[in-house]
C-alpha cells in the first residue's frame, strides 16, 4: 500500500472504492468510482445513494484500506495483487545463496533480526 499523502479532498471529489460484489471476474473491475457528496467535522461522506454511504476520515484517509484516490494508485494494487504471490513462490525456490542475499538486500532484510 502507497504510503503517499491522500491528495487534497473536498466534495465533488472521485474516490474508487473496491466493490466486492463487481470483483467476480477481474479484480480491476471490483473497484468503483464514488463521488464525495458531504462533510463532517470530521469524515467526508462518500457514495450518492444513502444504502451505499460511509464515512472516510479526514485525519488519515489512506487508513481506508477499500478506498483509492486515482487510477495510477489501482494500477498499483493490481499489480500487487497480480504478481506478489507468484514472485513469492519463485523466491521460495531459489537454491543460491548469492542470488537470495541480492534479494534481501533489496527488499532490506535483516539477518540478525530475520525481519
Amino acid at each position: 500500500m502507497s504510503t503517499a499523502p491522500a491528495p487534497a479532498l473536498a466534495v465533488g471529489s472521485t474516490v474508487w472504492v473496491f466493490d466486492e460484489y463487481h470483483s467476480r471476474r477481474n479484480w480491476r473491475d471490483g473497484w468503483q468510482p464514488r463521488r464525495i457528496v458531504a462533510e463532517t467535522r470530521v469524515s467526508w461522506i462518500v457514495g450518492e445513494h444513502r444504502w451505499q454511504q460511509f464515512k472516510l476520515p479526514k485525519r488519515d484517509p489512506r487508513s481506508v484500506r477499500c478506498v483509492a484516490f486515482s487510477e495510477a494508485e489501482i494500477g498499483d494494487r493490481a499489480y500487487v495483487n497480480d504478481h506478489k504471490w507468484p514472485i513469492a513462490n519463485r523466491i521460495h525456490a531459489v537454491d543460491d545463496a548469492t542470488t537470495l542475499r541480492a534479494i534481501a538486500k533489496l527488499i532490506g532484510y535483516d539477518e540478525a533480526t530475520r525481519r
